[in-house]
């Protein structure tokens, strides 16, 4: 299944529908994910994309199947199941009424998505062997690999791309975005990111550290409470800013641990790191990130919307509209952030402290 078993997944939604509601579950026909239902909505037809089926334990990964043995160890019957559909495939027209009654032509077509994730990525027009951070409410961190790979160690999930014979190695910072979405709304209400922005430049008072929940691969105990720690009495310099900060340096280094957990598993030898999602719209936040990886961070236009433009450019390749792709995407580096070897070393002392605060949060958890 290319990931530990968790309730997370499809098939552990199913045991408990099969066994809590078993009316419903005597009427179900086949399941969907989300996507594949709002193309089922659309179109008519059911279908069942590869990196959607990865998610739901019931997918051989490295073949690219439905698996009979996961099937039977969950006692699901592989008549649920769907046939597989190739991201970017025309699963067929929108069907006559839904086009009537959204003004669409009658010519629109339905065209097989794919995992906001894997949507993300495609975005940034990586390669294999490219590492690429995805930040939204949660931040994947994730390999491209050419070929199955997995973590002896099974802290790590490996998927199907939406690009046909590659896969997704990945780890997870976890809540990441919306932890620092709820703290822009208790710090910084009625503020844009770029108050938040300048402030933070201003703001030299370095003395405070979070711990809020991140994850990082491989830990065997989460830390379920979280806070941040400064030095008492509370100095005149703390600012909001001070909070914003540490929050952000508790999400870069959560990322920087679990980009290590990958490129330990399966090496990183490129100098960059692609960047995308609305979680890293903070450019203090990619500089961070470039400081404690040691590589360059790199963004495409459009990357705070990276699903979105990675969605428009499979649709503009399904019909050879290559005209297009320069309305979705430019194929230039909209930046870089790249750090100093001073910065580095500053951050080698502040990653210190951030282990310390959190481990003493999860004492207390």
């Amino acid at each position: 299944s290319g990931r530990y078993p968790t309730s997370l997944f499809s098939a552990y939604k199913l045991i408990g529908i099969r066994e809590r509601r078993k009316d419903s579950w005597n009427d179900v026909a086949f399941f969907l994910s989300i996507s594949d239902w709002a193309a089922w909505e659309l179109s008519g037809v059911a279908v069942y994309e590869h990196s959607q089926a990865s998610e739901t334990l019931l997918y051989d990964v490295a073949a690219g199947n439905w698996s009979e043995e996961l099937c039977a160890m969950f006692g699901i019957s592989k008549d649920l199941l769907p046939p597989l559909s190739q991201s970017g495939s025309n699963v067929g027209p929108v069907r006559k009424d839904i086009a009537v009654a959204w003004g669409l032509s009658a010519d629109a077509q339905v065209i097989t998505g794919g995992g906001d994730t894997q949507m993300a990525i495609k975005s940034t027009g990586p390669s294999v062997g490219d590492m690429v951070i995805v930040s939204s409410t949660t931040t994947p961190v994730v390999k491209l690999e050419g070929r199955y790979i997995t973590d002896k160690e099974q802290r790590t999930w490996t998927s199907r791309d939406i690009k046909k014979d590659r896969f997704v190695f990945e780890a997870n910072a976890g809540v990441t975005g919306l932890n620092y979405q709820r703290l822009k709304e208790v710090f910084y209400p009625n503020e844009g990111y770029d108050i938040i922005e300048k402030e933070l430049g201003e703001n030299t008072y370095r003395h405070c550290t979070a711990s809020l929940g991140s994850l990082i691969a491989g830990e065997k105990k989460p830390v379920l409470r979280g806070g941040f720690l400064f030095p008492v009495p509370i100095a005149h310099e703390l600012k909001r800013s001070s909070f914003v900060w540490a929050t952000l340096m508790d999400i870069s280094f959560a990322i920087a641990d679990n980009y290590k957990v990958l490129a330990g598993v399966s090496g990183h030898d490129a100098a960059y790191i692609w960047a995308c999602g609305g979680g890293l719209q903070s450019k203090t936040l990619r500089n961070m990130i470039a400081a404690v990886t040691g590589r360059e961070v790199r963004v495409r236009a459009g990357f705070d919307q990276a699903s979105a433009v990675g969605a428009a450019l499979l649709c503009n390749e399904t019909f050879g509209r290559d005209d297009m792709q320069a309305d979705a995407m430019s194929n230039e580096v909209l930046e870089i952030s790249k750090a100093s070897v001073e910065e580095e070393d500053r951050y080698k002392n502040f990653y210190r402290e951030w282990k310390q605060t959190r481990e003493q949060c999860r004492s207390i958890s």
